[in-house]
């Protein structure tokens, strides 16, 4: 897997992330996958959330202990979450993949892998600076 970098920007409390996801997220044309990176408490699932209520969609919760949750509001948007999954890739390709269309945007938290798809898919990386700064990084894979 090949990553190009095409933005990273710092953000210092959920204001400024709030912000980064409407102006970066807004005009991404669907389908496409985001694969979220960064440690337990990084702010993953909040992205996701916040990625969520762009589209319509203001219930998106953590998909930790059910795999994944599809929801639907502008956008078909399914949101897995693999940090309890012992076998990510036989699960994606039995249960998400079929669910996929030109409509849909998946958001990928703990995935060990990217998966064979023929929609463009990107990684946002979180890392932890200090507290609440972050570091964000987006690449297109």
């Amino acid at each position: 897997m090949v990553k190009e970098l095409l933005w990273k920007c710092f953000t210092e409390n959920e204001g400024e992330t709030d912000l980064l996801i409407k102006n970066r997220f807004n005009n991404l044309e669907s389908p496409y996958a985001v694969y979220l990176e960064g440690e337990v408490g990084a702010g993953k699932t909040y992205i996701c959330q916040k990625v969520a209520e762009l589209k319509g969609v203001n219930c998106l919760t953590s998909s930790s202990f059910l795999n994944f949750n599809i929801y639907y509001g502008k956008n078909k948007i399914i949101h897995a979450d693999y940090y309890y999954n012992k076998k990510p890739c036989e699960f994606f390709y039995n249960n998400i993949f079929e669910e996929i269309d030109e409509d849909t945007i998946l958001l990928s938290e703990w995935s060990p892998e990217c998966f064979e798809l023929s929609i463009n898919q990107y990684v946002l990386n979180i890392s932890v600076v200090n507290g609440s700064y972050r570091l964000v990084s987006f690449y297109s894979i």
